[in-house]
């Protein structure tokens, strides 16, 4: 029984079947999964079982590619792009991390045969533009982790939310001042209500004035809420989000 992590593992071989009238995409990592049908006429995809047999005269072309970017479609027809090289740069997390040195632009582009001529002008620009794309370097990507994420949604533990700059810092820096200057502006506020806070008691115990003490007891209250809306949310004043626990 095959588990999720294995249903959701992405192919790092795969075989690309160009057919007179489709595109066949073939995992070549002896897994045994579907093969994904494209058509060349509408853009339209499918998963089969296997690769079909060839009815024209002419023998389908075979490539092998690391990866499909995706559809593009422009103003009449689709366009696919798969990654034909990639070189590997490093990795995240032990996962490893490819960069994309060269793609290649497949047209399905069929139904360009009944579109008005100015049209397809339009497209035969555009499909120029693609030919540039092919050449562009500079994409990272990974089989084993979403780059496209934040580290706080990849490290989503269960029913928490834990800041990886927080998990990964060193132990020693970790609380103590660390937590103090991650929110400067309210700690200031709280510094400036208890230090009011004390010099109307200090005052107020000398006198025994009703404003002293009433001054001491709304200083002391601003103190204390500001500290209970810093604590409850936490997000809005520090630079690193809180342990987050959703409902439910």
């Amino acid at each position: 029984m095959e588990t999720s992590e294995s249903q959701n593992k992405l192919h790092s071989r795969l075989r690309l079947w160009e057919f007179p009238d489709q595109y066949v995409i073939e995992p070549a990592d002896g897994s045994g999964a579907p093969c994904l049908d494209i058509s060349r006429v509408d853009a339209s995809m499918k998963l089969i079982d296997q690769v079909s047999e060839c009815k024209s005269l002419r023998v389908p072309k075979i490539h092998s590619i690391s990866g499909v970017v995706g559809m593009l479609k422009l103003l009449a027809g689709s366009y696919l792009v798969v990654v034909t090289e990639t070189e590997r740069v490093g990795s995240f997390l032990g996962h490893p991390i490819f960069k994309i040195t060269s793609l290649k632009v497949l047209p399905c582009d069929h139904s360009l045969k009944n579109s008005p001529e100015e049209q397809k002008k339009m497209e035969t620009e555009f499909s120029k533009l693609l030919s540039v794309a092919e050449k562009t370097t500079g994409l990272y990507f990974s089989y084993e982790v979403n780059l496209t994420l934040s580290s706080q949604r990849l490290h989503d533990l269960g029913h928490y939310i834990v800041a990886m700059s927080r998990d990964m810092a060193p132990v020693p820096q970790k609380g103590g001042l660390e937590a103090v200057a991650n929110f400067p502006v309210a700690l200031a506020v709280v510094l400036i209500s208890f230090w009011f806070a004390t010099m109307s008691l200090k005052q107020a115990g000398s006198d025994y004035k009703h404003k002293h003490l009433f001054f001491s007891l709304l200083w002391t209250g601003i103190c204390v809420g500001v500290a209970a809306l810093v604590r409850a949310n936490g997000r809005i004043f520090c630079n690193r989000p809180r342990l987050h626990k959703p409902r439910g």
